[in-house]
């Protein structure tokens, strides 16, 4: 039952990327629907300067975006914290321990939001108690970074055709009238 949630989530978000017209309303419901297929209330999702929060501070999601820059290819996979309160001080994410604190998160699943090979984002999923994160849950967050990752980029690329058209439009308009 759980599983074909999962599934049903992934096929709103993948209807959600086609219909989306523009990048934030896509994060936005990728967001929820990824919240609700883990039946969980808190995370954050961002792609280039785009963030969108559920229950979760947005100083903690810059913060975990600020270490995902600042870490860069280190970040690439996916990154399950079971008990902020336990992990270990020398990895790359321990920095994050007192922020998800102060922001009442015990356990989180930080997966890249990738396109074409490259990290253009990032999903995170957080509990305010401990939890382990099964390979399904995993396995269809990263499912939901990749789609999410080639549906911005797609809307990107909308976008930038929708301005040159502007401007071929403003242009043909101002030639129109020196005549």
């Amino acid at each position: 039952r759980r599983r074909a949630a999962q599934q049903e989530a992934l096929s709103a978000i993948i209807a959600a990327a086609a219909a989306a017209p523009d990048l934030e309303e896509l994060i936005g419901k990728a967001l929820d629907h990824s919240l609700r297929a883990l039946s969980m209330t808190m995370g954050g999702m961002w792609v280039a300067d785009h963030l969108v929060t559920r229950g979760l501070s947005s100083e903690a999601c810059e913060q975990m975006r600020a270490v995902t820059r600042t870490n860069g290819p280190n970040m690439s996979d996916p990154f399950c914290a079971e008990d902020w309160q336990t992990v270990n001080p020398l990895h790359s994410w321990s920095s994050l321990g007192p922020i998800m604190g102060k922001a009442g998160v015990r356990a989180s699943l930080y997966v890249p939001v990738v396109a074409q090979g490259r990290q253009i984002g990032g999903l995170v999923l957080a509990a305010a108690a401990a939890r382990r994160w099964s390979e399904e849950e995993i396995a269809l967050v990263e499912a939901v970074g990749k789609q999410l990752g080639e549906s911005a980029e797609r809307l990107a690329l909308l976008e930038t055709s929708r301005q040159q058209a502007q401007q071929l439009q403003r242009w043909l308009e101002q030639t129109g009238r020196s005549y």
